[in-house]
């Protein structure tokens, strides 16, 4: 069985929609039925501390989290709830994962668009991916035909990074901003909504309207490489530093003068392949 890469997080009660208005860059008020919304938490300093993708269902609201993350994501929300009437759940019946569309298409005969049942009780979301002919599937139904045909955690990671989505972990917490990491282009960001925390800080950045370093991706020509390697430009020191590695793709926050530029490491060559700022 493949690793499993994230777990689903609800939030409830009375005060739900108000409490995760009040903690996330994305606006709850017009969250749409049947989409994965990208989002992050931020901490006062505009820093993001967890990225993730939200969902409305009945009388509540769905996080995709990251599994390393899920206990700090509780815990962080948790934290704000003092007199609310807001309960925050982990589900542990929750399946995720990735799969090719056209197999996906042939099991999916049960279900009508993103299901989810009347009680809102059981749910079936998914996200066509953009760059690819595959599928991520989050759900607490039991299906074990499309579970089978689940690709492997390194493939769906190396799927995610062609996306321009890195999911932060508790080795990159708290080091980048929203617009470092492509959430305002990825439309994580809302900008004209009420306060949440970090918000002064990311509007900031929004309104003086220059990003230094962005995230971007590349190709390797050497997959022999760690996420602790530096990567070299003209053989000196880029300063970039890598978030993710799946395969042959590479991605790193690195500055917007030379982010189309190739870079170097021990063992090969980085490509970038994407510029989506220029």
């Amino acid at each position: 069985m493949s690793e499993k890469l994230f777990d689903i997080v609800t939030v409830k009660g009375n005060d739900h929609l108000d409490f995760l208005q009040g903690q996330i860059t994305q606006n709850i008020e017009k969250l749409t039925a049947g989409t994965l919304h990208y989002s992050a938490i931020c901490n006062p300093k505009g820093r993001v501390i967890l990225t993730c993708h939200i969902f409305p269902l009945k009388n509540r609201v769905g996080i995709v989290i990251p599994v390393s993350m899920t206990d700090i994501l509780i815990s962080r929300l948790s934290s704000f709830i003092l007199r609310s009437d807001v309960t925050i759940e982990k589900l542990d019946t929750s399946t995720s994962l990735c799969i090719d569309s056209n197999e996906l298409d042939s099991d999916l005969s049960v279900f009508k668009d993103n299901y989810h049942d009347v009680s809102g009780s059981s749910f079936f979301t998914s996200r066509k991916l953009s760059n690819s002919n595959f599928t991520e599937v989050y759900t607490n139904l039991n299906n074990k035909n499309i579970q089978k045909r689940a690709i492997e955690a390194i493939e769906w990671k190396r799927l995610r990074i062609i996306e321009n989505i890195v999911d932060i972990t508790q080795e990159n917490t708290e080091r980048y901003t929203p617009h470092m990491l492509n959430l305002d282009l990825n439309n994580g960001v809302c900008f004209n909504k009420g306060c949440y925390v970090g918000q002064e800080i990311v509007a900031r950045t929004e309104h003086i309207g220059k990003v230094k370093r962005r995230l971007i991706l590349y190709k390797l020509s050497s997959k022999n490489i760690t996420v602790d390697e530096k990567l070299y430009l003209n053989d000196k020191d880029s300063n970039a530093h890598i978030l993710s590695i799946s395969g042959d793709r590479l991605a790193a926050i690195i500055n917007t003068d030379f982010s189309n530029q190739e870079l170097s490491y021990k063992n090969g060559i980085a490509k970038p392949l994407t510029n989506p700022f220029k």
